[in-house]
């Protein structure tokens, strides 16, 4: 995911299908036609290596990216083109049934990176769901059917929910709602008081949060609690787990989103994670990749379709598809498929480069090409191998073309037109009218 001011490590993988060792090759990255990092690499005959080169995003908006090597005289793989955009924030609603949580708050709210927003759930206008990346279902007892049809739109269309239960839930009410979602579900309050005592590190939730984990690591406590049931067959993960081996919180993937859920109120008398330091960086990670940052590239060749958020077009107003440096312009074709708008360029675009998406005289998203990198691989059969492959198949109409002191147009003309017969012809049919004439005169 990528952030303002944040570094980054870009790694690029770069092949030598020659039989030639190079040393020392420059290689430069350029954003937005600025450079910002160059390296150089050694690398042998018929092997590959990974380069990094790091640099730091300073402004939002759309990122064209080029990385280039010089690498005569086969030129045409010597730039490879990516894009992406930085958002100025995350946009995050919070759904509550009695008021705003002021632990959410204290995370999310004062934060420049996130756009914090609550509402209440008698009050939702559910068209306003496609405005966020995350949605946090706080402390919410019962759930109607047009909200979980709202929340499972959401999910399939890669929307990230955290679920807190309620207070007050109704277990039962619940069960609806969970089977909507094909999610877990809730069995009544068990009020045994558990310590939580794995902790998933592998998860992306977790996974950069410690630098090593104590034999004896303190994790939150849990006074009271909803036991979830998980269907069998579903993607879902543990993230944390209690003492007595019950979920205290697990992820699941729904459609294309992930579904992040509590087996406690986040109130302090159920569980002390609220004021736990485990807290702030558990809910801050599900925020910061819910953001989703697309396909770096696109092959040219391959009819890619290209999915964005959903952008309502008004009046005259269409999508054009431009080149970042020169003056190619089309119109795509584009649909609207829930949450998500469908970009298809139908192999109109035929050089690499970076392009940008417009609507009216705003810029939409970057969008970038190459070309496909197994056209880099120059090795090929002998002739042998291709007659073998050909008499394998039982290919007649194909024949191989041997060298021969022809030149190679005069051998391709010789296939598709034949051999040339007709001054021959007329050589010999003036003959013949000349043997005529002879016997005529004087037989």
């Amino acid at each position: 995911v990528q952030q303002l001011n944040r570094d980054v490590v870009l790694k690029v993988r770069i092949v030598n299908n020659s039989g030639t060792d190079y040393e020392k090759i420059p290689a430069k990255l350029f954003i937005n036609g600025s450079q910002k990092g160059v390296t150089s690499f050694d690398v042998t005959a018929g092997s590959d290596i990974e380069i990094e080169i790091p640099y730091t995003n300073y402004f939002p908006g759309i990122q064209m990216g080029d990385l280039s090597l010089v690498d005569y005289p086969v030129v045409f793989d010597d730039h490879f083109y990516f894009s992406y955009s930085i958002l100025p924030y995350i946009p995050v609603l919070s759904i509550n049934e009695n008021g705003a949580n002021s632990y959410l708050k204290a995370v999310f709210g004062k934060d420049s990176t996130f756009l914090f927003q609550n509402e209440n759930i008698r009050n939702l206008d559910y068209s306003t769901f496609i405005r966020y990346n995350l949605i946090i279902l706080n402390n919410i007892s019962s759930y109607s059917g047009g909200l979980a049809q709202e929340i499972k739109k959401f999910l399939d269309n890669g929307g990230s929910v955290a679920l807190f239960p309620g207070q007050e839930l109704n277990v039962d009410d619940f069960r609806s709602f969970a089977r909507i979602l094909n999610s877990g579900y809730y069995d009544p309050l068990d009020t045994l008081d558990v310590k939580t005592s794995v902790i998933n590190v592998e998860n992306n939730l977790f996974r950069d949060v410690f630098e090593n984990i104590p034999r004896n690591i303190d994790l939150p406590s849990v006074l009271s609690y909803y036991p979830v049931n998980i269907p069998a067959r579903t993607d879902h993960e543990v993230l944390l787990k209690m003492q007595n081996g019950r979920v205290f919180l697990y992820v699941q993937s729904v459609g294309k989103g992930q579904l992040y859920m509590f087996t406690a109120p986040l109130d302090p008398e159920f569980t002390n994670l609220p004021r736990h330091a485990i807290f702030v960086p558990a809910v801050y990670n599900m925020a910061i990749q819910s953001e989703s940052t697309g396909r770096l590239s696109y092959t040219i060749g391959d009819d890619p379709v290209i999915e964005m958020r959903m952008i309502q077009l008004t009046g005259d107003m269409v999508f054009k598809l431009k080149g970042f440096k020169d003056d190619f312009e089309i119109i795509p074709e584009h649909r609207n498929r829930g949450f998500k708008t469908m970009i298809f360029p139908h192999d109109e675009v035929r050089e690499a480069g970076n392009y940008r998406l417009t609507s009216g005289e705003k810029d939409v998203m970057g969008i970038s090409f190459n070309y496909n990198r197994q056209e880099s691989n120059l090795d090929c059969f002998t002739s042998e191998e291709l007659k073998n492959t050909i008499e394998d198949n039982g290919l007649n109409n194909i024949e191989v073309i041997i060298e021969s002191k022809k030149s190679f147009s005069q051998v391709i003309e010789d296939l598709s037109i034949g051999k040339r017969f007709w001054k021959w012809f007329v050589v010999i049919a003036l003959l013949c009218l000349a043997a005529e004439v002879l016997i005529l005169r004087f037989w």
